[in-house]
């Protein structure tokens, strides 16, 4: 399954953030719980699922998983836009600047 998106990137405590939520995220493979880890570089985030050792987990609720990245990381790697695209495929979630 492969989803492409847009999100707004917010502002939270001065970093920038990113707020992933629907059913979407299931078809991706990222249901609530799920374990995940993040790569940043230039212009680009990775999400990716991680089974074993995972930094962080999908929250949310039922069917609605949230995946809410608020870090400074994010800021410097996607720069000062407000609009990214989301690509979504078995596993893997990036994030790219507009």
């Amino acid at each position: 399954m492969y989803e492409n998106k847009q999100a707004k990137l917010g502002t939270n405590r001065g970093n920038r953030r990113v707020w992933l939520q629907a059913k979407w995220l299931i078809n991706a493979g990222f249901p609530r719980g799920t374990g995940y880890k993040i790569e940043y570089s230039r212009q680009l985030v990775t999400i990716t699922r991680c089974d074993r050792n995972p930094t962080r987990r999908v929250a949310g609720a039922g069917d609605r998983p949230i995946i809410d990245i608020n870090t400074k990381q994010l800021g410097d790697s996607l720069g000062d836009v407000d609009t990214v695209s989301v690509a979504a495929e078995n596993g893997q979630i990036t994030i790219r600047s507009n």
